[in-house]
């Protein structure tokens, strides 16, 4: 008997079969290369930077004066076990970069130029291999040099400063530690130590140099108070591990994705367990009535389901490794990740699905103790199937009859739909969580975390003469917002225009002292600027601190820091603390008053534009393309766009979007399909009886149909209003393991999460539940009289 309802129950129930074997097999692949993929890069950046030899310094310092204020700072303290210097060059306009005449690219980031014998780290190339000499007319870069260009490894590129040029044969790619990453997102390129000397021989020290202080250390505290007072920019090694991070949000998003595909396949797995006992019953109920225990009976289903389970988990597990090595393709360009195919990880997470699946099926089979031989007499019915009156009555129901039929439907079994509601929903939830990111990265909103006002407009061209004179004259910056703002004006596109400075300055605070950063614009309302706590600055003894750099100087809004610059030192009251990711969450608004000297500045984000007048998005970026084709440059920006290009993340969750998109398409559709041919089954004899008192095909149809639909709506509504306030629990986590955040403007896209997904899903149950339905046909008057 028992390999007699095993054989029936595998033929009679091919489809529900095949259906949940590709459950577990999606599952298995997404949990095993995920896995594979988290540990390969966690791993992978512990190798990488273990090759690299970041992790015999304990803190780098960038910065671009003369490189005897470093070697004054650190040579000779006892506090310093030894430091090393990479000196590199800077060419700082993208039209001094050429190929066949044009430049390859334009980005607001300058070009680092590393001479082959000036490396203090170690770098690779493609294969992972150390570069220890580059050919001279020769040179690699990293991906952010290569990124969105047509370069390909023979190709010649003109490289100039001032009346100097040199043509390099591209060697191929360059694997970079600290300039490598998405959050770093600094091009550079390793040249030959001749070609790089040559090069810059006529280049001034402070114009066209920077240098990085790898340093290692027995007093780190020491350490930042000897800095605070250098124009520099300090961080710990440790950090250039987490700036990955974003290289990494792939893995983290799909491994969640294979994780609700696993709470999919368990709430299939109980549905269908429950639906074959109930089915079941007169079987089970002999096998009671010959005295077979209810182990034994419980192992006859257990049996089927670790088969089904060891063979969908071993195809997951194959399908896994090609599968993982396409997600890694993107991380490896940028990373040594040494030994990329984890397969005891894969076997482990494909052995854990087996063993999970195994435990729920032994809870889910519980309900065969409940069961008696009496059952197989009373066609598996108590008795009390009718205890419970309808919520709904059809004399009193507007709806036509089948309309009512597919509500009460519902409504009668609350249980049962509410188990497919809730699957639908989990599915429709990881789509419109990952939307709600995309849509939250890609909105000027997001743009206060790091540290910019929101404006109409962001001119982040460097080319122009004034613009090249920000940090070296004084009000460079504001002559150079003011050269755009009379250019807009001749072209009928008045505008006020105002300038981002990036400055450094000495702050101190309960005998704590850092080198702080700080974001200055003398002409912008301090109110632009968004805080957490507390208020704008409202005079030059007052300023706001990043909730990290409060932490660093363990100090509180109303506390007072001493800050020194070129004028001298002053007491400044805390009067706002917000959230920021900019320079790893250290990061400070001076009050537009303020008097800076432009040896203070290290930096500027660049030209923010306030259109005259209330203008549409439209018109704004009708401005913007003029704006382009007047300068001859594509580094003009709408909010959207500037916030896209700042956080470099944007475009990566599309393709993870889209992938799950097509994922849950094939989800959901198999779902219905699994489902209505169990409610099919389980309904026969109501079918055939509704047959018999005439009820048309078509009416039958669209009812089991028409269930769906509704399911699916109630889903829709549930996961849209559902996944807004999830996406702030998203979205500050991650960005908090780059910066410090506690309030991040989270966002969504209204066609996506209220029309396009919500479109999506209603069609695709619609599809399967109506395609399923068809079944119908084959069941005829006659099958009434019949309990199988």
């Amino acid at each position: 008997m028992f390999l007699q309802i095993l054989r029936r129950d595998l033929k009679r129930k091919r489809t529900m079969n095949i259906i949940l074997l590709l459950f577990v097999i999606l599952a298995s692949m997404f949990t095993a290369s995920s896995a594979n993929n988290i540990m390969a890069v966690t791993k992978g950046l512990d190798y990488f930077s273990e090759r690299s030899g970041i992790p015999s310094y304990d803190r780098m310092i960038i910065m671009y004066s003369e490189k005897s204020n470093l070697v004054d700072t650190l040579a000779g303290k006892d506090y310093v076990q030894y430091y090393d210097i990479e000196d590199f060059g800077c060419i700082q306009s993208w039209s001094d970069v050429t190929k066949d005449g044009k430049k390859i690219k334009e980005i607001p980031n300058t070009i680092n130029v590393l001479s082959i014998d000036n490396a203090v780290l170690n770098y690779f190339d493609i294969n992972n291999n150390r570069i220890e000499t580059v050919e001279k007319g020769k040179f690699y870069g990293n991906i952010h040099f290569y990124r969105d260009t047509d370069l390909k490894v023979g190709d010649t590129v003109s490289f100039r400063i001032k009346d100097r040029t040199v043509e390099l044969e591209y060697a191929g790619a360059l694997k970079d530690i600290v300039f490598g990453s998405e959050l770093t997102a600094m091009p550079r390129i390793i040249v030959n130590d001749s070609d790089f000397t040559y090069l810059f021989a006529d280049a001034q020290e402070t114009d066209y140099h920077c240098y990085v202080g790898f340093v290692k250390t027995t007093d780190d505290e020491k350490l930042l108070e000897s800095i605070s007072g250098i124009n520099c920019m300090s961080f710990s090694t440790s950090l250039v591990k987490v700036c990955f991070v974003l290289n990494m949000v792939v893995a983290y998003i799909l491994l969640a994705a294979s994780l609700g595909l696993m709470g999919i396949s368990l709430a299939i797995l109980r549905f269908t367990i429950g639906f074959t006992i109930t089915e079941e019953f007169r079987e089970i109920g002999v096998m009671k009535a010959l005295g077979i225990s209810n182990f034994s009976i419980r192992s006859l289903y257990l049996v089927k389901y670790l088969a089904l389970s060891i063979i969908g988990s071993a195809i997951g597990f194959f399908l896994s490794l090609p599968f993982a090595k396409m997600m890694l393709r993107s991380v490896s360009e940028v990373m040594c990740l040494g030994n990329t195919h984890s397969i005891l990880a894969g076997i482990i997470c494909s052995a854990g699905i087996v063993v999970i699946i195994m435990l729920f099926c032994f809870g889910c089979t519980s309900k065969i103790k409940k069961l008696s031989p009496i059952d197989a007499v009373r066609n598996g019915q108590t008795g009390e199937r009718f205890g419970r009156r309808s919520v709904m009555h059809l004399g009193r129901s507007r709806l036509s009859a089948t309309g009512f039929l597919a509500v009460n439907d519902i409504f009668s079994s609350p249980k049962q739909f509410g188990m497919v509601a809730a699957i639908l929903t989990l599915c429709m939830l990881l789509v419109m969580l990952v939307s709600n990111l995309i849509a939250s990265m890609k909105n000027a909103e997001i743009l206060s975390i790091v540290g910019s006002p929101i404006a109409d407009a962001y001119f982040c061209s460097f080319e122009s003469d004034e613009a090249t004179q920000y940090d070296k004259v004084e009000h460079g910056g504001e002559l150079f917002a003011d050269s755009i703002s009379e250019k807009l004006k001749e072209n009928g596109m008045p505008a006020k225009c105002t300038f981002n400075y990036m400055v450094m300055l000495k702050t101190e605070h309960d005998g704590k002292a850092l080198a702080g950063r700080f974001i200055y614009n003398p002409r912008e309302d301090m109110d632009a600027f968004k805080y957490d706590e507390g208020c704008a600055p409202r005079a030059d003894d007052e300023i706001a601190l990043s909730w990290g750099m409060l932490e660093e100087l363990n100090a509180k809004i109303g506390d007072h820091v001493k800050v020194t610059t070129l004028n001298g030192e002053r007491e400044c009251m805390v009067t706002a603390a917000f959230s920021t990711v900019n320079n790893s969450g250290l990061l400070g608004i001076l009050y537009n008053g303020t008097k800076i000297s432009p040896q203070e500045v290290i930096g500027g984000f660049g030209v923010n534009i306030y259109f005259d007048g209330d203008l549409t998005q439209a018109q704004i970026d009708e401005n913007i393309e003029k704006i382009k084709d007047i300068y001859n440059t594509d580094q003009v920006f709408n909010g959207r766009d500037f916030a896209t290009y700042t956080l470099g993340i944007g475009n990566t969750l599309d393709a993870v979007k889209y992938l799950l998109v097509i994922v849950t398409i094939i989800i959901v559709l198999m779902l219905t399909i699994l489902i209505e041919r169990s409610f099919i089954a389980k309904e026969k004899c109501d079918i055939a009886l509704m047959k018999a008192l005439g009820t048309q095909n078509g009416s039958i149809i669209a009812q089991h149909t028409l269930r769906f639909v509704l399911i699916s709506v109630i889903v829709c509504v549930i996961a849209s209003v559902a996944s807004i306030p999830l996406t702030g629990c998203v979205l500050t986590p991650i960005l908090s393991m780059v910066g410090k955040v506690r309030n991040v403007p989270s966002s969504f896209n209204a066609a996506d999460i209220f029309l396009i997904n919500p479109m999506i899903l209603i069609a695709v149950t619609t599809l399967g539940a109506f395609c399923t339905s068809l079944f119908t046909r084959t069941i005829t008057a006659n099958d009434a009289a019949s309990i199988e």
